[in-house]
This record gives structure tokens, sequence and C-alpha cells, in this order.
């Protein structure tokens, strides 16, 4: 969310307004700015309490009042209604609780939002989107409203209207003159910012909803209007207390009680002081804050984070719900995309609100870095640490093969340790529990594990893949699978260290390197033929799984795979264990012990092939953090209509294949990987950011 000190900018989070209120109640904007700002000449205006904390509804109506605003006592009245939700939907909801008559004649103006960016030009693109064309429609639609401007203090106010202004008949435009038949909706944010810029911003792009405004009969506003004033006062008096008169035209409006006993959250509130918050105000605003920028992929992001502790904390219930609610995707990656914007803002914290206006998290963040601060950790994070079935959930989703459905499986079945499953996949490890009798013979009852080949695997090398790799040792591994590439393809073979490496880390779990070579009759099958090599000379202890469905696609990009599978439908995939073949003491352990077997430690390995058409394509989808991959594929469909995966990138309404990284023509092909990724990364119009400054979670 937008701060408050920043004029003319419109707010993107509809659950962080509140706080932005707060805010500016404890920041506040001298007495005579806001009698600058008259209204006394607009028509009436309706605040809708919903969603406002007591002291944030009594802030704003104590400025609307100051600024000689006509406040209407109940909806039907207003000719302007003010809302603190960002979307129609809400709105419209909000509106039928306060009895508001006709809600289905208000349409909603989705063209509201004057900083949201833009789709980039696509130089690829041949005919509009349904994206585009829908914007040019919505925005064709706005241009045909004849409209006129009410202007008062520099905002202009649109509003169609059937026949002459006020201003040409030289009327006073008050509640009493005004002649339009117009009811606007308007986003709060006009307020605040209004306050903010100390002149009235033009209303166009806050408006939510607008419609027809008739003057009802008054027999039907007389039966209706009791209702409404009662439903009114019921929500501001549970919000507030009571009901006292401000001093302007007589409204009555909601202030809390001074011996009222204040919630826990009020209480915190209170203690919070006004140096935080100016601090607050003097901080640079990142300009993706500004501008509301969601997606990971359309920032800059590096570690560590000024807010590593709070980060822990979210970290840790992200984890308990991808173990505990498997089947809840959209919660667990609402605290995904929660993450990767705190990680990204480079202050630390100092109040709520400001969490709050960061996007994609809101009040719900705000809330929780609320109880971070005056607790030092998340009571859903505890669970996580103290809970023994977390836990073993947790043991068991750390074996290669197995996901949280299976570790729940597994749970549920009755095992409890690595060792136990260990025990029941290989019998002979009995000595595993030799001095633990009661662990054995609980084992002794319990079924088959139904662990598949893969996950077996995982469970024997357990323990070697939770040792880190150093860098170097990735290298060493990445130039002899290189070596191998080149002997039997040629030397315009190319390899691209990607995962963790690329990010930057000190160490990885794994080892992910893509292989591809400018002519695709060689990347064809070539997974088969790079393992049967590395095989032979000695280096593959075993292997976990390979996929050749890229090249059974005739390595085409893949348009429609299930979630768990695309990963390996999208390129041909080999996941391997390695182990270094060297062995300086052979020798002499063989000597000692006949049965002796190579100590070192078992890696796992996983060899991409990609063609080259697509390898941009395919170092971009597998060099960015678990968020940043999503937010890539999020912004591709919904800004710009197009499917991206690590295959290839295609038009959503043809399905075709887009040559984004100018292959077709010989004499433009990129020379190198690096150049590759750079082409797909411009064409979607984004900015090429360094893999270390892509490390979301």
């Amino acid at each position: 969310m937008i701060a408050a000190s920043e004029p003319g900018l419109i707010e993107g989070d509809p659950t962080s307004q509140a706080t932005t209120a707060s805010l500016n109640s404890y920041i506040g904007t001298e007495v005579q700015i806001l009698l600058s700002l008259d209204l006394s000449k607009w028509p009436a205006i309706y605040l809708l309490p919903h969603g406002l904390e007591p002291e944030d509804y009594r802030d704003v109506v104590t400025k609307l009042t100051s600024m000689h605003a006509n406040i209407a006592q109940l909806t039907g009245q207003a000719r302007i209604i003010l809302s603190y939700a960002s979307g129609p939907a809400r709105v419209k909801h909000d509106l039928i609780s306060e009895r508001f008559v006709d809600v289905d004649r208000l349409e909603p103006c989705l063209k509201n939002n004057a900083t949201t960016p833009s789709s980039p030009s696509l130089s690829f693109r041949v005919k509009p989107s349904v994206t585009e064309s829908n914007e040019s429609h919505e925005l064709a639609m706005s241009n045909q409203i004849d409209s006129t401007t009410v202007s008062n203090g520099g905002a202009a106010f649109s509003v169609s209207k059937p026949g002459p202004s006020p201003q040409d008949s030289g009327e006073s435009v008050d509640s009493h003159t005004w002649n339009s038949d117009e009811l606007l909706v308007l986003r709060l944010q006009w307020f605040y910012d209004s306050v903010a810029a100390n002149k009235l911003l033009p209303l166009n792009q806050y408006v939510l909803l607008k419609g027809p405004w008739t003057a009802r009969d008054s027999n039907i506003l007389q039966k209706t209007s009791t209702q409404q004033q009662n439903s009114s006062k019921r929500r501001k008096s549970n919000l507030s207390g009571e009901y006292v008169s401000l001093g302007h035209g007589g409204e009555k409006h909601a202030r809390t009680k001074s011996s009222q006993t204040l919630s826990k959250k009020r209480v915190l509130l209170s203690q919070e002081t006004t140096q935080e918050l100016e601090a607050i105000d003097q901080r640079p605003l990142p300009e993706w804050v500004q501008k509301q920028i969601k997606y990971s992929c359309q920032r800059k992001q590096t570690q560590p984070s000024a807010n590593e502790g709070f980060l822990t904390e979210l970290r840790l219930i992200k984890r308990k719900r991808l173990l505990d609610e498997v089947h809840n995707e959209k919660v667990r990656n609402s605290y995904g995309k929660a993450i990767a914007s705190i990680a990204a803002y480079p202050h630390p914290f100092l109040h709520p609100s400001e969490v709050e206006r960061l996007p994609r998290c809101g009040e719900k963040f705000g809330r929780l870095f609320r109880q971070f601060r005056e607790t030092g950790s998340l009571e859903e994070a505890d669970e996580m640490r103290n809970d023994p079935k977390l836990q073993t959930l947790a043991l068991f989703w750390n074996i290669h093969g197995v996901g949280a459905y299976a570790a729940k499986n597994l749970y549920e079945k009755g095992y409890r340790t690595i060792d136990g499953l260990r025990y029941k996949v290989w019998p002979q490890l009995g000595e595993l529990f030799e001095d633990d009798p009661v662990e054995g013979n609980r084992l002794d009852h319990l079924e088959n594990p139904g662990l598949d080949r893969e996950q077996q695997q995982g469970l024997k090398y357990y323990y070697d893949f939770l040792e880190p790799i150093s860098r170097e040792e990735v290298e060493q591994i990445a130039a002899i699978i290189e070596q191998h590439l080149k002997a039997i393809t040629d030397d315009r073979a190319q390899v691209m260290l990607v995962g963790s490496y690329r990010k930057g880390k000190p160490t990885s779990g794994d080892v992910d390197i893509i292989v591809s070579h400018p002519e695709a009759f060689q990347t064809a099958n070539l997974i088969d033929r790079l393992y049967d090599s590395l095989s032979d000379e000695g280096w593959i202890r075993a292997k976990l799984k390979i996929s050749l469905a890229h090249t059974h696609r005739d390595q085409k990009p893949i348009l429609h795979s299930h979630k768990s599978t695309a990963s390996f439908a999208a390129l041909d995939i080999a996941l391997l264990v390695w182990q270094d073949k060297t062995w300086p003491s052979k020798e002499k352990d063989l000597l000692e012990d006949p049965d002796a077997r190579n100590p070192a430690t078992c890696r796992r390995v996983d060899i991409i092939v990609s063609p080259w058409k697509s390898v941009g394509c395919a170092v971009l989808g597998w060099s960015g953090g678990i968020t940043f991959e999503r937010d890539l594929r999020e912004y591709a469909k919904k800004v710009l209509d197009l499917k991206f995966n690590s295959s290839g990138v295609l038009d959503r309404q043809t399905g075709k294949w887009i040559d984004i990284e100018r292959y077709d023509d010989p004499a433009t092909r990129a020379e190198t990987i690096v150049e590759a990724e750079r082409r797909v990364i411009e064409g979607l119009g984004l900015e090429c950011y360094d893999p270390k400054e892509r490390l979301t979670d």
C-alpha cells in the first residue's frame, strides 16, 4: 500500500486501508489544510463503516466535518459513498448490509486505478490478447461518457448529466442544487490521497461503482428510513460504543467511550509512538510498493532480509500448512507470496502498517507482525516447533520422492522414524533396533510402507542427501558432465548450472544443470546417451528417475500438463545419485575389509536437457525461487495472456509456439545460454535481474 505521505498515489491492497487511516490519525494534517479542502458545495457524502476500526472511522468523519462536508445519515441520501473496500463485489455486499436500495443498478468501474502497470508492448504479439481487448473495450466505454466537470480545490468531479451543469446556470453546487442523476461509490483512498496532496484529487481513478440516483417516493423513503438508520446505528455502535455530536450541521458520529474496555489489539495500538510513525513516513518507499507491483518476477530480491526473524516465523507456518493441509494450496501459496514481498522490503519493520501496505500482505500479515513484535514468535510457528506429529511429517517430507500426502500416509500407518522405515524396507537392518526392543516389536506389526522404487532410493540415501554440497564440488561435477556431453556431441554443446548455485548460495542441496546443443537432433534422446556415458565411467551410483517426455513429444513445448507431472513433462530430465568414483584409500580399505565401500558422500544430481530454441526458457524456469517461478507463470498468464514454462512460450489464444528467443533465423540466433535467457526476459517485458536477485522462497 502507498504511504499516506505520497501525494496522488493509489492504494492497491484492499485489506490495508484501515491502518493507513490510523497512520493518518497519528501523523495528522494541520487543521488549516483540512479547512482549505472545502466540500461544502459537494453533494451529500456517506461513509461506509464496514472494515474500519473505531478510531479510523471517527478520524475520517472528523476530518470530513472539518472540510465542511455534507455528511448523509443514510445511504439513500448520499450521492457520494466512500468505502474502505477496494473491490466492487465487496462494496455491494456492504451496501446491502446497510439496506441500500437498488444495489443492482450500480455498475463496476474496472478502469479505476491509474497506477496499475500497463501490459508491456510485446514485439511478437500479432493481435491483441483477450486481456488487451477487454481493456480497450473498457477504455472505450469510459470515453463514451458525456461528462461535465465540477472543479473545487483542484479536484475534477465527472458525472453524466442530461442537462446544463450548475456552473453553467451560475447556481451553487451544494446538496440542494445538485442536478446530476449519478451516484458514485469511491475508494476511501481518494480521501487519504487528497489530504496528503493538500488538494481534492480527480475522482475518476477512484470510482468503484456508479449508477443512477433517483429521489424516491416519500412513502418508500419513510418506510426504509427507520430500518436503515437503526441498521447503521447498530453497525457504528458495535464499532465505537456511543454517538456524540461533532458540531457540524448537527450530525452525530461515533466516538469511543473513555471508560470502554479496549481489546488487546487496541491497547497495543495505543502504545505505539508518534516517533515510530514519523520515522516510517521519512523512509524512502520502494517503487514496487508505490506502484503495488505484486509479482516477484518484476522486482529485485536479495537475501538476507532486514526482517529475517519475522520471516523465519512465517516460513515455519508455511511449512506447517504444507504438511498439515495438503489440499489447501491457496492458503499455502498466500504465505509464499507474502513472504516474498516482505523479504524484498529494504527496511526493518517498525509498525504493522508497514507490513499491511506491501503487495499481497494486508491486514492479516500486519496482525501477525504485531503478534511477533509483542511476543517474539507466532503461535502457529510454535506449533511447528513443538508438535511431535508435525516434526515427524517434516522428517518424512525430507525423503526424496515423498511429498506432503505420502508423509501423512506414512504417519497414519504408524511410522515415526527414518530408521523405522529403513528397517521395514530392508529387514536386514534389524541391528538398528537391537538396543530398543520396544521400538523393534512395534515395527514388526506395521504393514509394508508402500514406497515406490524412487522413494526407496531416497530413503536409502537419506542421510547423504542431507549433507550440503560446496560450490567447489558443484563445479567439479558440472565439469565432468560437460566433458561427457561434448564427447558424445561436439564442442558446440553448452552447460549451465542453475538452482541454488546460480542464485549465489554458498552450498546446495543438490546439483541442477541444464545441457543443450544448437542442433535439435543432438538434444533428442540426449539424456539416455549422457546417462549411459556417465554410468559406464562409474560416476552414477543409482538412478532415481529418467523422463524422455520431451523427446517423445518431438521436443515441442507443452501447453497442458497436470501439476504433479509438469516438471517431468516439460523437458527431458534425469534424477541421479552421483558418487565421486575417486577413492584414494581404496586399496588400503579393501585390504582391511574386503566388503568396504566407497566412503564418498552420494549426491543428488538433476540433469535437464533443453533444445536450443527454448534453452532461455529452461534456464529462466530453473534459476529462481519457488515463488519467483510461480509469479512468472502467473504474470505471463494474467498480464500477457501467454503460457510460460521451461519448455517455451505459447500464445494461450492459439496454442502456437512463440519464437521469443529468435531461434528460427540462424543469423540472429543466440550464441550463449545467457543471451537466450536475456531475450526471454526482455521479450516478456521484464527487467533482466541477476539470478542472485531472484531469491524468493
